[in-house]
């Protein structure tokens, strides 16, 4: 034999090799089967004793149990390792000697730890970079990144972590001693990549590149190592780290060549701190290291100014010639020389050419120049920077303007808004470690010094930074009216922010002093052309797509190809480059900028109009394919385009010619909105659009009335759903549709399965498929087939539904119908499951699951989530199932239903009875009940069936009498105490005993 027999790597994935055969992830049928083979790998002489092992892996059973999950768990695992064993044969892996079990009884088994751990402790002995560079090797990434939460794994992950960087530390010092400074900051970087919040690793490389002349890249590695510590720990560098970087600041650069004692600077010293941007400022001082101009770049407000001249000062040490500002706002192109004379303090004699001048004065001295608000006078700006770049080979530049200068070798930065709390805001520690809450913070407290960020406040603190998209100026602006006006009514007022954001600073610049003064700078920059386009795109909500501002906002096809790009680099239009082709958008305050100019321009009506147009058109594009192969594109578009589509709706219902086309455009929408589990919102956009349109046309009316009766019943208002769908089938009837009578047809059986009328349910369906088949409708076949199983299976007969739903299934797949697809995967995993199937029920939920998330529907992976807890039960994994009920609980609430939740209390009553915690299992089964109680509707058989066996355990455990009194107590309980016994300790959690 050429090796070990058995090869395992745990460094960065788990892999093992068995007798030369490497095994497939996917062979672990059991997680625990391999998580065995990891926790022996990791054992000291790869062996355990065997309740260390029942410890490890199965600490929530009794000893009884446990041994009967390890004894099956190693049979599974030996067939793993040795697949091809005749029967009855030893294998050499996972054997006992005594109580010990050993990972292989021939002692020959290689593990990457062992080899990692045996290099270094060699490399420690007899420093070579050979051993360092051979543990750096085996070292392929964390301990089992995929186990982040095994108790047995974490404390070995972090020690050899913390191990494999003080390996590069010392690797990088032999090299460095060896002449090969190179070699030694790879060595680092791969350490600070290994642990980024690490401080050592980080000095080390800062004091290599001053060792090596590069201050700059010193100074940048500071900020990511500050930019490391918040974001992991909250805390600052340490003392030394610190003394380093303002030691550099002030070039003085120790353990380096000395820098001049004194560096010539002339830049301002702002009013108020600079806060945050801490990633931006660690890149471009590297940026500033390997380019000779640099151009920050964004809309107005965005605070390329002051993070110019904050770079500016944190660099200006490496920078013997000195750094300079200078500011050209006030200039025009034929003073712009003259201003950059000015501020470099360069004295001309008569008759000489300044741009000269300036030349000789910078000479070969490493100077930094930053030019400030370039965009009004961009054309000379970039002529002047380009002659300065060659004739003054030391010179670097650092420039800000709304668009790039469009010089060779130029690196244009686009400057982004601060970063914004995404939907609701979620905790107070995060929101505070938001840049733009401490900038608003840091300026409300100006105008209200006793301000903070709260529990009572963070709502509408978030509400704001989200509502100004993050823009600095905006954020100053609305932070001056704080102790004028509540949070809330300023979060309210931001509607119209222009009206509200006018309070800036008296010796702020005047394009600075308010929000829309700003822009008026940016908008009177732009031409015609150009403004045309830009106040047209304040239609779209959301983004758009080019297609969608040519549709919208061109005048002939193809004609934005060269405006949108252009409004792009002005800053006033953000580009999002995306798989779809991209997007683009506008910051919320420069559209509402950009809509005010539609308005006084008289054209917002014919726009708004063109709007509508394009994206009626869009979702009736989809038709069928909504229901086929290409339903994920489809749902995907109409996601993205959700803002976009709620705007033409609105639109639609404030015209009287908006009545059809918005009822056409919800009919379009609906199986978007109800697989994307918006049910409320669609069926409140139909009922308004059948509310104003009377006059629609018969058909498109049924078309509408169905849709709202699919929309109601996953809305649990099964009396609507009745009455919309009875009222489709009615005018269906009238016009002689079959085809829409078979759907109505189908719908109606739904509906009856839901109220419990199984029999109603049967014949419907049977109704329905003769009619499909007649018809030769194949989707509509499938689905009345799979409504067909729900109805034998929700009156019990499983047995007779499974054939059905596999058949159901079949064609879905043929139809590339993933949604229904999922649906019946679903339907049959609890149809085997009741046959006495947990382990196919759980590979069938696994599927369904995994295809509902492909599709973001939520309301679909909570019922799947529900299901693999009910098998996760039934093969003995209580813990398992406890995560997967509550998983279920927290997706039916997201998707606002009242069906399920009672499924999941009861998932976890068994889960609690399973454990012997018989009082939350009372509990638990006792809200179930009360909750299925206030549904009022008969149940499934099926389910009926589980919630009985359980309550007869339940009784012969607590006793009858105290069942009763827990059943009568949450009688009285409102929804919210019901839930709130899915938290409580005990319920599907470990607890201890007693």
């Amino acid at each position: 034999m050429d090796g070990p027999a058995l090869r395992i790597r745990l460094l960065g994935q788990f892999q093992v090799c068995a007798d030369g055969r490497e095994i497939a992830p996917g062979e672990w049928r059991r997680r625990k089967a391999a998580n065995l083979v990891k926790l022996l790998a990791l054992s000291p002489g790869q062996r355990r004793h065997r309740e260390q092992v029942l410890d490890a892996l199965w600490p929530e059973h009794d000893l009884d149990a446990g041994l009967n999950n390890l004894h099956r768990t190693l049979h599974v695992a030996r067939r793993v390792l040795t697949p091809d064993l005749a029967p009855g044969a030893p294998s050499p892996f996972l054997r006992f000697r005594g109580e010990v079990l050993c990972l292989d009884e021939r002692g020959e088994a290689w593990v990457d730890v062992d080899a990692f751990t045996a290099a270094l402790t060699a490399a420690a002995r007899r420093p070579d970079p050979a051993l360092y560079r051979e543990a750096a090797a085996l070292y392929r990434g964390d301990l089992l990144p995929d186990d982040p939460y095994e108790d047995w794994a974490m404390a070995r992950r972090d020690e050899l972590r913390a191990r494999h960087v003080e390996g590069l530390v010392a690797l990088a010092a032999l090299l460095e001693d060896a002449g090969d400074p190179a070699g030694a900051a790879r060595a680092l970087e791969r350490a600070t990549a290994s642990e980024p919040a690490g401080e050592g690793a980080h000095l080390a490389l800062m004091r290599l590149h001053v060792r090596q002349g590069r201050p700059v890249e010193a100074l940048r590695q500071y900020h990511v190592l500050r930019g490391a510590l918040r974001d992991a720990l909250d805390i600052e560098p340490g003392p030394e780290a610190r003394a380093l970087y303002e030691d550099l600041l002030t070039a003085r650069s120790p353990a380096a060549s000395p820098s001049p004692a004194a560096v010539p600077s002339a830049l301002p010293v702002p009013a108020t701190p600079f806060l945050g941007r801490t990633r931006e400022l660690g890149e471009l001082a590297q940026l500033l290291g390997v380019t000779r101009l640099l151009t920050l770049t964004g809309p107005g407000g965005v605070g390329k100014t002051r993070l110019g001249l904050e770079l500016t000062r944190g660099v200006a040490g490496a920078f013997a010639g000195g750094a300079w500002w200078v500011p050209l706002a006030p200039s025009t192109e034929t003073e712009l020389v003259g201003t950059v004379v000015s501020a470099l303090g360069v004295t001309l004699r008569p008759g000489q050419d300044p741009v000269g001048a300036v030349g000789a004065h910078l000479d070969d001295r490493p100077t930094l120049l930053l030019l400030d608000n370039c965009e009004h006078v961009v054309g000379a700006c970039a002529d002047l920077v380009a002659t300065l770049l060659a004739r003054c080979p030391a010179l670097t530049v650092l420039a800000t303007s709304r668009e790039p200068l469009h010089v060779s070798g130029e690196v244009a930065w686009r400057l982004a808004p601060l970063p914004v709390p995404e939907g609701k805001t979620g905790s107070l520690a995060d929101l505070r470690a938001l840049d733009a809450v401490a900038l608003f913070r840091d300026r409300a407290r100006r105008a209200a010094p006793h301000f903070e960020v709260g529990e009572g406040n963070a709502g509408a603190v978030g509400q704001i930074v989200r509502q100004l998209d993050g823009l600095p100026l905006a954020l100053e602006l609305a932070a001056a009216h704080v102790g004028l006006l509540p949070l809330e009514a300023i979060a309210a007022r931001l509607e119209d922010s222009l009206r509200l954001l006018v309070r800036g600073a008296r010796d702020a610049r005047p394009e600075h002093r308010t929000l829309e003064a700003a822009l008026d700078w940016s908008h009177d920059r732009l031409s015609s052309r150009e403004q045309v386009v830009f106040r047209r795109l304040a239609v779209f909500a959301g983004g758009w797509t080019l297609e969608a501002a040519e549709g919208v906002c061109g005048d002939a096809p193809g004609d934005l190809l060269d405006v949108l790009p252009g409004l792009v680099d002005k800053s006033l239009v953000e580009a999002q480059p995306g798989a779809e082709g991209g997007r683009y958008r506008f910051l919320e305050p420069v559209r509402q900028y950009a809509a005010r100019r539609l308005e006084a321009s008289g054209e917002g009506q014919a726009v708004r109009e063109r709007h509508l147009r394009f994206f009626l058109a869009l979702a009736e594009g989809a038709g069928a394919e909504l229901y086929g192969p290409r339903q994920k594109r489809w749902l995907d578009l109409f996601g993205r385009e959700h803002d976009n589509l709620r705007a033409a709706l609105r639109f639609a219902a404030t015209v009287d010619q908006g009545a059809e086309p918005g009822l056409r455009l919800a009919v379009a929408l609906w199986r978007f909105w109800e697989i994307r589990n918006h049910f409320g919102e669609g069926l409140r956009w139909l009922e308004e659009a059948l509310a104003r349109a009377t006059d629609a046309p018969p058909p498109l009316r049924a078309l509408a009335l169905n849709a709202a009766g699919n929309l109601a019943r996953d809305s649990d208002r099964p009396a609507q759903a009745r009455a919309y769908h009875e009222a489709s089938l009615a005018l269906r009837r009238t016009l002689g549709d079959v085809l829409g009578m078979a759907k109505s047809l189908n719908n109606l059986a739904v509906l009856a399965g839901d109220e419990g009328q199984y029999e109603e349910m049967t014949a419907r369906a049977r109704e329905a498929l003769a009619l499909f088949r007649v018809l030769g409708e194949p989707w509509q076949e499938a689905n009345t087939t799979m409504q067909l199983a729900r109805a034998l299976w929700l009156s019990g007969d499983s047995a007779g539904a499974e054939p059905l739903f596999r058949e159901a299934a079949a064609r879905f797949q043929t139809l590339g119908d993933t949604r229904n697809l999922a649906s019946t995967y679903g339907c049959l995993a609890e149809v085997v499951l009741d046959l006495g199937d947990p382990e196919q029920a759980w590979t069938l939920a696994e599927t369904a699951l995994s295809l509902n998330r492909e599709l973001g529907d939520v309301w679909g992976e909570a019922i799947c989530e529900r299901v693999r807890g009910l098998a996760a039960l039934a093969l003995g994994r209580p813990a398992e199932a406890g995560a997967h009920f509550r998983s279920a609980l927290s997706g039916y609430e997201q998707a606002g239903a009242d069906k399920g939740a009672d499924l999941c209390l009861e998932g976890l009553a068994g889960v609690a009875a399973e454990r012997g915690h018989w009082t939350h299992a009372a509990r638990l089964l006792a809200a179930a009940r009360t909750w299925q109680g206030r549904l009022g509707r008969r149940r499934p058989v099926p389910f009926d069936r589980r919630t009985e066996a359980l309550t007869r355990r339940v009784c012969a455990a607590t006793g009858e009498e105290r069942w009763r009194e827990t059943l009568r107590a949450c009688e009285w309980w409102p929804p919210e105490r019901l839930l709130a016994a899915a938290r409580e300790p005990g319920a599907g959690q470990e607890v201890s005993a007693g």
